[in-house]
């Protein structure tokens, strides 16, 4: 999604998200049948680099040609965008978009250097809404469109739960359409922000019910979204003409009582007992959220304190 930010440590391999250069293609349905997206069409440096609404956002840099792909995923035909670690096996999962009647589901092995692929439905998500996480059991779920799919590896079948695509808590601020923004999972739940949704949605991947949690009027929209224990954390990650400010607010999983917290925010994840956000700042930081608002990382220490924080695990922020 728009301002994500993904490290993936240990397996250094991986910077092919950030290392592939292209220039990319800004598109939308036009009807609102789907998100806008922007698309991956070649690989000139120094090409401009434009966003849904046609603005310059950049030109793309060279990569850095010291980086070495393994072989299985030296020839990919895209960029993953999200991408989903297995704490115990290293394998690497990542989801590609064909917009049409199914996606591939791959996962990279480092052991083995392979890479197996899968075909899962597709909704009406796009590289830019959509999230993949492991769950406890070791399933594979992803979420875009209106769709989560629950995929178990060990028998290679999947499940998939479809979102009513009017939610009784719509608010219209933005007028994109009630597509899944992001995702968080909490035992059995899923969570799952949405645009023009003034809640979040909570849905049993056992029983298949789905719940709506409203969020506080003057809060606005929902779109980065954190577990950590009880909490879900959450980021409003843009302005609104005529309606709430960016900010963050955090949701007491037990009781859903919602509470604001100090600071705005690019994007927001939780790892390893901390919650942890790119703030908003001219030059962004690395930060980590407390009830109280954003504790500071000074620019320069924020490698180092994500890194020790993560010591001991293969992770994605």
């Amino acid at each position: 999604m728009i301002g994500r930010w993904r490290v993936v440590l240990p397996l250094t391999a991986l910077t092919i998200t950030a290392a592939v250069a292209g220039i990319y293609d800004a598109t939308s349905s036009g009807d609102r049948s789907s998100p806008a997206v922007i698309r991956l069409l070649s690989e000139e440096a120094g090409a401009s680099v434009v966003g849904p609404a046609g603005d310059a956002l950049g030109q793309i840099q060279p990569g850095d040609p010291a980086i070495q792909y393994p072989s299985a995923l030296a020839d990919l035909s895209f960029s993953p965008t999200h991408v989903a670690v297995h704490q115990q096996t290293g394998d690497v999962w990542f989801v590609q978009f064909t917009y049409s009647s199914e996606n591939i589901l791959h996962r990279y092995s480092s052991l083995s250097d392979t890479l197996e692929s899968f075909a899962i439905p597709a909704s009406k998500g796009s590289e830019l809404y959509s999230a993949i996480e492991v769950d406890a059991r070791g399933h594979i779920i992803s979420a875009e469109g209106f769709a989560i799919v629950d995929f178990d590896p060990s028998s290679e079948t999947y499940k998939v739960h479809q979102l009513p695509q009017q939610s009784p808590l719509e608010n219209e601020f933005i007028g994109e359409g009630q597509f899944i923004a992001d995702m968080a999972l909490a035992d059995a739940s899923v969570y799952v922000s949405r645009l023009d949704v003034g809640g979040i949605t909570q849905l049993d991947l056992v029983s298949g019910e789905i719940r709506e949690i409203p969020l506080p009027k003057d809060f606005g929209q929902a779109n980065d979204i954190a577990v950590l224990g009880e909490s879900l954390w959450i980021a409003h990650t843009s302005d609104i003409d005529g309606g709430p400010p960016a900010q963050m607010g955090m949701l007491d999983l037990s009781t859903d009582a919602f509470s604001f917290v100090g600071g705005r925010a690019t994007a927001i994840d939780a790892n390893r007992g901390n919650v942890y956000a790119v703030t908003q700042d001219p030059q962004p930081m690395l930060s980590r959220v407390e009830l109280g608002g954003l504790s500071g990382v000074q620019s320069g220490d924020a490698t180092a304190s994500l890194a020790s924080s993560l010591a001991g695990g293969r992770s994605v922020i």
